[in-house]
């Protein structure tokens, strides 16, 4: 389980400072894969985290991805809107001579 989230970690790092970098639909097939999995194990074996911890640190690790994705990157095309808008409302230099 330690492995698993030390090798996600890079991941994590790279979604939430690139998010338009990382495309988030592969990360929900992993997390829905995970749950498949999940179930499956569960009903063959039981109710064990010895057997079901893999399939969790999946669906945990993946769906963090998908929220980090598409959260970040809902957020930086926000902030990329607002400083255009910013951009368009600052009076050119041309229009703050004419004012004076």
């Amino acid at each position: 389980m330690v492995a698993n989230a030390t090798a996600t970690w890079p991941t994590v790092l790279h979604a939430w400072f690139r998010p338009r970098e990382e495309t988030w639909q592969l990360f929900a097939a992993n997390a829905v894969a995970g749950g498949l999995s999940f179930v499956g194990i569960a009903l063959e074996t039981g109710m064990s985290l010895a057997t079901l911890a893999g399939p969790l640190m999946t669906i945990m690790g993946s769906g963090s991805l998908v929220f980090i994705t598409i959260g970040r990157g809902v957020i930086s095309r926000a902030k990329e809107e607002i400083m255009e808008v910013e951009e368009l409302l600052e009076p050119s230099p041309t229009q703050v001579n004419e004012t004076e």
